[in-house]
C-alpha cells in the first residue's frame, strides 16, 4: 500500500448502508456481535487498514474483537477518548475526524477506521449524503453502518476543509525541530479541546520520529495564549484523566526530547503552567503571567500545585496561585520557570536559535540528560497531576466554578460570598 497519502480517509464500515437495515435486524444483538462484524465488514472492503482510532465508550470490548480478528494491535489507539460527542456529521463528530485525519496524515497513512458511540440517530444520516464529499470513497457505499449501539463509519475531508479545522495549531518539521504554534490570534490563542489533541497527537508523534530532535512552542501576533477557550470548555468539560487536555498535559511532562518555548504576550492559565514541563523558556520583555484558577472556583493543574513552588519557594507560589494575579517576564525569571527575558521583537527567533543549537547535539546525550534530571520526580509528578485532574473535575461542577463562568460571559465579578 503506497504510504504517500493521497485523500484523508477515515474510513467505516458494515455492509449494510444506513437507512437500509430492516426494522429489528439487530435486535437483542449484542455488542460484541455488531462490532465484529463491523470491523470485519471494514478489514474485507479495505485490506490493508493502516490505522484504528476508537473513540467510543467500550474501548476495551472493541480490543477484544480486533484481537479475535487477528488484527496488529500496534495499528490500534484505543484512547481516542471521544465518548458520545454526538452526530458524526455535526460539529463534535467533525472535529474528531480532523484529529484523526491529522494523525493519518503525520503517519502518511492513507487508509484508516475510527468508531464511535453515535447512537440511533445515525440513521438520519443516509437522508444527508450531500454532506460527505463524494467521489473518493473505496466503495459505492457512500455510508455504511451500524444503527445504533456501536456505529463505524467513514467521512472524508477535502484538504480545504482539513486546512479548515487544524489551522488553530500549527505543525511543522525544519531543521530537526517540531514547531508547534498557536494560530488564533483573533481568539487570543484561547485553546480549545480540538487544539489540545492536536497538541498532544504532535507531541506523541515526536517522540516516535528520529527526524525530530527538538520541540518548539510558539505563540502568535504579539500573544502566547489567554488559556482555555472558555465557550468550548464549557461545552466539552474536561470530566476525566483521558480529556484531551489532560493528554496534552501527559504528553508534554513525559516528552524525552527536549522542548523550548517562546513566550510573548499573556500566559494565563494553561498558557504559564504548560511551561513548568518546558526544558527552556525565553520570554518577551512583554510577557505576562497568570494562573487564575481560584478566581474561577478551580484549583491548579498540570502538577502546577508542586513545580511552581519547587522553582520559586512556597510564598512566591502561594502568591501567584492564590491571589491569580499577572506578573512581568522579569519576576518569572526570577522565580526560575524563565531563562532569558528577550526584546519582544527578537524572542521567537532567539527561541528557534536555541532549538537548531539543541538538535545538533547527539540526540542520545540530550535524551539521557534530561532523563537523569527529571526520572526521580517523574512519578510524583504525575500523582499531583492526576490528584488536581480529580479535583478540577469535581470543582468544575460546583456553583463556585459555574458563578465564576457566569459572570465572566455576563462581564461582571463573581458573588464568591454567598458560598461557604
Amino acid at each position: 500500500m503506497a504510504k504517500q497519502l493521497q485523500d484523508a480517509y477515515i474510513v467505516a464500515a458494515s455492509r449494510t448502508p444506513i437507512g437500509k437495515a430492516p426494522r429489528g435486524m439487530f435486535k437483542n444483538t449484542r455488542p460484541y456481535e455488531l462490532l465484529v462484524h463491523a470491523i470485519r465488514s471494514a478489514v474485507a472492503q479495505v485490506p490493508g487498514l493502516d490505522w484504528i482510532e476508537l473513540n467510543e465508550a467500550f474501548a476495551a470490548q472493541s480490543l477484544a474483537v480486533i484481537q479475535d480478528l487477528g488484527l496488529d494491535p500496534s495499528k490500534i489507539n484505543p484512547l481516542g477518548g471521544a465518548i458520545a460527542l454526538g452526530h458524526p456529521l455535526g460539529a463534535t463528530g467533525a472535529i474528531r475526524a480532523s484529529t484523526v485525519v491529522h494523525g493519518l496524515r503525520r503517519r502518511n497513512y492513507k487508509y484508516g477506521m475510527v468508531t464511535m458511540c453515535v447512537g440511533t440517530g445515525m440513521g438520519a444520516a443516509g437522508h444527508h449524503r450531500a454532506s460527505c464529499k463524494s467521489g473518493l470513497a473505496p466503495s459505492n457505499e457512500r455510508f455504511a453502518g451500524l444503527t445504533g449501539l456501536r456505529t463505524v463509519f467513514y467521512f472524508l475531508l477535502s484538504q480545504q476543509e482539513y486546512e479548515e479545522m487544524t489551522m488553530d495549531i500549527l505543525v511543522e518539521r525544519a531543521d530537526g525541530v517540531l514547531t508547534i504554534a498557536f494560530n488564533r490570534a483573533d481568539k487570543k490563542n484561547a485553546i480549545t479541546a480540538a487544539m489540545y489533541q492536536t497538541m498532544a497527537d504532535a507531541l506523541v508523534e515526536a517522540q516516535g520520529d528520529a527526524s525530530v530532535r527538538a520541540i518548539l512552542i510558539l505563540g502568535s501576533a504579539g500573544i502566547f495564549s489567554a488559556g482555555n477557550d472558555l465557550e468550548d470548555f464549557m461545552k466539552t468539560p474536561p470530566m476525566g484523566e483521558d480529556a484531551r487536555v489532560f493528554q496534552f498535559l501527559r504528553a508534554i511532562s513525559s516528552a524525552e526530547k527536549p522542548v523550548v518555548a517562546s513566550v510573548a504576550g499573556p500566559a494565563v492559565g494553561i498558557g504559564t503552567t504548560m511551561l513548568l514541563h518546558c526544558d527552556l523558556v525565553y520570554a518577551a520583555d512583554s510577557a505576562s503571567f497568570s494562573l487564575p484558577f481560584a478566581q474561577l472556583g478551580l484549583c491548579p493543574e498540570a502538577a502546577s500545585s508542586l513545580l511552581l513552588q519547587r522553582v520559586g519557594g512556597y510564598q512566591a507560589a502561594a502568591e501567584k496561585l492564590l491571589l491569580g494575579e499577572a506578573f512581568d517576564a522579569a519576576e518569572a525569571q526570577r522565580m526560575g520557570f524563565v531563562n532569558r527575558v528577550v526584546p519582544a521583537a527578537d524572542v521567537d527567533a532567539f527561541a528557534a536559535t536555541q532549538a537548531v543549537k539543541l538538535a545538533a547535539l547527539p540526540a542520545s546525550s540530550l535524551r539521557v540528560t534530561k532523563s537523569l534530571m527529571k526520572r526521580a520526580s517523574h512519578q510524583e509528578l504525575q500523582t499531583q497531576m492526576s490528584e488536581e485532574a480529580v479535583h478540577f473535575g469535581k470543582m468544575l461542577l460546583a456553583p463556585e466554578a459555574r458563578e465564576a463562568f457566569k459572570a465572566f460571559f455576563e462581564m461582571r465579578k463573581p458573588n464568591f460570598r454567598q458560598f461557604d
